[in-house]
């Protein structure tokens, strides 16, 4: 996935590139587009899965591991299977080195660290439901240290190259922390570690919303005590599931080598997924652009490459109609021949798109036909953007090589 495979220093820290690269839309690309790649698959979804066991915030998901633990009798058998999977995982992989290629005998401290985390989380369901027959679950995100360590970003980004802070400098800056309106304000500019903006991307499954009667800013509640609100699960789960999903098409969406063609493969299958996106955002509008794959018929599904969609979708990925599919491959051909291998920069390039749409479109809404100039406009930018920070890192990287054999020889 773009910008996984390049984080270096503190950005490698982060943890929503490893909630990214961990995630079942990469296992599923990993066994399906692939070949040879269906052991890392399944590692990647023995994580994902696992993940989400150890973060449920709310009661109910559309996926069993996201529900809280021990919701049920069936949603728990499928939890503890994907925490013997982690636990099976972690006991057999080794970390391989110069001295030993083979991997060595002992296991990493965080290797460790997940046997007894999973350990714990079945011991306190068991001594809970002992002590209080009543109790139905576990909110397993309740049980992290989330929130301590994003706490502790914020104060190693205060006060300048001074990441280490001992505890009557932390005790400074966390008070600097508590009366500033923004955490963020309080950064240093000089910083040589990155304050995450948001802490949202501490969450596989739900996005966090803060209750509308509390302050933006850090206050004592944020060492003590959480008071946040769930979304419920169904719509924002698939919106979620789609935006993450656009992230898979860059590579397939990107410039046709060939000129402005629609092949067979991957590039129509991205097409199909732009076209249900886009029946999805705009289903209030028309809702004859598309259906979700739960209440698709047989004949749509068999009639349009959706052989991705099916794969990764749960029911709530759309699937466009051969009609809507048809204008989007249309509107593709014209794209390609208007922007070229790289993007258009002449003025009023959304207008001009619109107005190709809606050519032959006629009776196209203005707002459908916007929505798909601009979502196929963000991924081709976006595809530009990528190979622009690749020839980036390449030109750094040979001119970190030279430096180095220069001094070499001095």
């Amino acid at each position: 996935m773009p910008g996984i495979g390049r984080a270096t220093g503190q950005t490698g820290q982060r943890v929503y590139l490893a909630t990214r690269c961990f995630s079942n839309t990469v296992a599923t690309a990993l066994a399906t587009r692939i070949p040879g790649r269906g052991e890392q698959a399944r590692v990647v979804s023995t994580v994902n899965r696992w993940f989400d066991v150890m973060n449920s915030r709310a009661p109910h998901n559309a996926v069993p591991e996201r529900c809280a633990y021990g919701i049920t009798a069936e949603t728990r058998a499928k939890q503890d299977a994907a925490l013997d999977a982690m636990d099976a995982c972690m006991r057999e992989a080794r970390k391989a080195t110069p001295k030993h290629p083979l991997g060595l005998q002992a296991l990493l401290p965080c290797q460790q660290g997940v046997l007894r985390s999973n350990a714990s989380l079945r011991g306190l369901y068991g001594d809970l439901r002992h002590r209080h027959p009543e109790l139905q679950y576990l909110m397993t995100s309740h049980l992290n240290q989330d929130c301590l360590e994003n706490l502790f970003s914020q104060l190693r980004a205060v006060c300048g190259a001074n990441v280490t802070p001992n505890a009557v400098e932390a005790r400074a800056r966390l008070r600097i922390l508590l009366m500033a309106p923004s955490p963020l304000e309080a950064v240093s500019r000089r910083r040589p570690v990155e304050a995450e903006a948001n802490s949202s991307f501490l969450s596989t499954g739900q996005q966090l919303e803060m209750e509308p009667h509390q302050p933006s800013y850090i206050s004592s509640a944020a060492v003590e005590d959480l008071d946040i609100e769930v979304q419920e699960p169904g719509d924002a789960a698939a919106v979620q599931e789609r935006e993450e999903c656009l992230e898979v098409l860059e590579t397939a969406m990107g410039p046709a080598d060939g000129g402005p063609s629609i092949e067979l493969g991957p590039q129509r299958e991205g097409l199909a997924f732009v076209a249900g996106y886009v029946a999805a955002k705009c289903s209030h509008l028309n809702a004859s652009l598309g259906s979700p794959t739960s209440s698709a018929s047989p004949g749509d599904l068999s009639s349009l490459p959706n052989s991705w969609i099916a794969t990764i979708s749960r029911g709530q990925l759309y699937v466009p109609s051969a009609a809507w599919l048809a204008a989007v491959e249309d509107f593709e051909l014209n794209f390609c021949l208007l922007m070229g291998a790289s993007a258009d920069e002449g003025p009023d390039i959304m207008k001009r798109l619109i107005h190709l749409i809606q050519l032959k479109q006629p009776g196209l809404d203005r707002r459908v036909a916007r929505k798909l100039a601009s979502t196929r406009l963000h991924l081709r930018l976006r595809y530009l953007n990528g190979k622009l920070d690749a020839a980036r890192a390449e030109r750094r990287a040979a001119q970190q090589v030279r430096q180095h054999a220069r001094s070499s020889r001095l």
